[in-house]
């Protein structure tokens, strides 16, 4: 691989699929979540933003992954996506800042979600950057999420 590659998390509540890609190539790790408790929807957040019971280790194992990537894209089927980012807000921001996307994905094959990560991050310009910047035609909301379904849109168009 190149010296600097973007990372692709597809997350949900039991697994998280890691995908380093570069230009010319791709690796996939796989991380389990070790809690297999159904989560309620009516569960309030307590003051630091993360729910009463977060899989603290599952995140953990996962920002392993994305340590040192150029960039990274989250995506997965409901919320364990938008707590993976409020994780690594407020225990990785070295890693949070490197966090382009939030996107609601639901699961796709892994061809898919490499071609994903590499016309996303190409359309960024990272393919050649020696220098992160975020990107003014990627808006981001309040927390610093994308916009719900506007990579997905934006990308089939070109």
């Amino acid at each position: 691989m190149s010296k600097y590659y973007d990372a692709l998390v597809w997350i949900d509540r039991h697994e998280a699929r890691i995908f380093q890609v570069s230009a010319e190539a791709a690796s996939k790790f796989v991380v389990r979540s070790a809690t297999r408790e159904p989560r309620s929807h009516r569960e309030s957040r307590p003051p630091d933003g993360l729910p009463a019971n977060p899989d603290r280790e599952f995140f953990q194992r996962v920002a392993a992954h994305i340590q040192v990537t150029h960039g990274t894209f989250i995506a997965g089927p409901g919320n364990i996506k938008f707590e993976l980012k409020d994780y690594l807000d407020l225990n990785d921001p070295a890693v949070a800042s490197r966090i382009y996307r939030v996107e609601t994905l639901e699961d796709a094959s892994d061809a898919a979600l490499i071609a994903l990560a590499r016309r996303f991050f190409e359309t960024r310009g990272h393919r050649d950057m020696a220098e992160v910047a975020p990107s003014p035609a990627l808006p981001r909301d309040h927390r610093g999420h994308g916009e719900r379904g506007g990579i997905l849109a934006a990308l089939s168009r070109k």
